[in-house]
């Protein structure tokens, strides 16, 4: 069952600075006039709505807004865009610098936006939290008087968000797929940037996650996922959910409830996973009990491992040469997966992770916490593969970076010294082959035949 509490309106007026105000001079900024004059703002903020009561950021008047309190104003003069900024001061309201050129004695339109909850704000840029509200309005009217500089400016700004949080047994922790949220503001531009990723999200002892504020970008799916646990959950939103400026709350499916959402897949977290490619891909690293953990490191060929990944420690390596162990040792005495796990498992060959590559689905996300990648296979089963980094020496290199989800394949670079062995890096939402020095620890990902 999905709960959505709707929004209300109140409505406010915001007082201008009187006539008698002191005269705002103009500044001139590098090559850039900026022009400033008093404004009045008749306007109305229309809140989100909590168990029927307005929240306290609602504006009434003038002096409820907190000195230095800005709004920012994209004028539609005639010849050009006019970007503007509009700042209340409690001794002389509110007034707006901006670059451009306003027509005088005649009305026109606008687009005025509203940020609260903001991290960082500066000259260029509004950047926009987790937890901002974006409020905008882009139907404002404005009318602009030379001989008096002044501007009367119009404006209902509502949530150009919805907020919702998700219900559920506390400390469980969830992924939520398919939000766009709000990310800037460019004050000389009038650009609000976005970003569509995963939101990674824990539910507290009030039962309840914090808010997420966003929307849905395709209102034709209204489509968006929960991964909790092994499980993957999706729903169809219905109209009246993620609707801008509506405030509410949604079930979190578990494997026992699933509270209207369908099970799109499963992830397996243990034995050979069936991706509907010519073998089987294990469902974690090798040494690893749960894709989440990174398993154990072992040098190319060699089938135990050590505190030392060095070249005065690898077993083939000797006075700066390395030995040939063969050009491929999956299933042979060198292959660390089928010595540990048995006849049937071994290392994968280039050809098979180059397999995985082309006929699956890469992309980025974050298990249990941990960050790496999800690889979906053709028949939409999937194995994650944490980002492990390498061993060189004693040290651990580049794990929890982007850039290196790695693990062995069975053949070497026999084109150079032989000292290089193939593997597979991830980067981002795409996979490659690549080679590594033979002598680092990496982790093995054991396919299955």
């Amino acid at each position: 069952m999905v709960t959505v509490i709707l929004v209300s309106m109140t409505v406010l007026f915001f007082t201008s600075c009187s006539s008698d105000d002191p005269t705002i001079p103009q500044e001139k900024l590098g090559n850039v006039i900026e022009k400033s004059c008093s404004m009045t703002f008749n306007g109305q903020v229309i809140p989100f709505y909590l168990d029927g009561k307005e929240l306290v950021h609602t504006r009434r008047t003038s002096s409820d807004w907190a000195d230095g309190t800005n709004i920012y104003i994209v004028f539609k003069a005639s010849s050009a865009l006019v970007y503007g900024t509009a700042s209340y001061n409690n001794s002389h309201g509110w007034s707006i610098s901006y670059t451009g050129t306003l027509p005088s004695g005649q009305a026109g339109k606008c687009e005025v936006y509203y940020f609260e909850n903001t991290p960082n704000t500066n000259y260029s840029s509004i950047q926009i939290g987790d937890e901002s509200i974006v409020y905008a309005d882009n139907e404002g009217y404005y009318e602009y008087n030379q001989s008096a500089n002044t501007c009367i400016v119009n404006s209902t700004l509502r949530p150009a968000v919805s907020r919702i949080r998700f219900k559920g047994d506390a400390g469980t922790k969830i992924t939520v797929s398919g939000i766009t949220r709000y990310t800037s503001y460019g004050v000389s531009d009038g650009k609000l940037d976005k970003k569509n990723n995963d939101i990674s999200l824990i539910v507290n002892n009030s039962g309840y996650t914090s808010y997420v504020y966003g929307f849905l970008e395709d209102e034709s799916e209204r489509e968006i996922s929960i991964t909790n646990g092994d499980y993957i959950y999706t729903t169809q939103c219905r109209g009246d959910v993620f609707a801008l400026g509506e405030s509410g709350y949604m079930n979190v499916p578990t494997e026992a409830s699933h509270s209207g959402w369908t099970v799109k897949q499963a992830m397996q977290t243990s034995g050979a996973v069936d991706l509907g490619l010519s073998v089987k891909w294990a469902a974690c690293n090798l040494g690893a009990n749960s894709p989440d953990e990174y398993g154990d490191y072992y040098a190319w060929g060699e089938t135990e491992t050590k505190e030392d990944y060095s070249s005065s420690t690898y077993k083939y390596q000797s006075n700066y040469s390395y030995t040939n162990i063969g050009e491929d040792i999956a299933g042979t005495q060198y292959d660390a997966a089928h010595i540990k796990l048995g006849e049937s498992w071994k290392i994968p060959t280039v050809e098979q992770i180059q397999e995985l590559i082309e006929k699956c689905t890469i992309e980025k996300y974050i298990y249990k916490d941990i960050k790496g990648q999800r690889i979906v296979g053709v028949n939409g089963q999937s194995i994650f593969v944490p980002i492990s980094g390498y061993k060189d020496g004693r040290s651990i290199k580049n794990r929890d970076e982007y850039g290196y989800v790695l693990f062995w394949a069975s053949q070497y670079e026999t084109s150079y010294t032989g000292s290089s062995a193939y593997v597979y890096r991830g980067r981002q939402d795409e996979g490659q082959t690549n080679t590594w020095n033979r002598m680092y620890g990496l982790p093995i990902r054991p396919i299955c035949e």
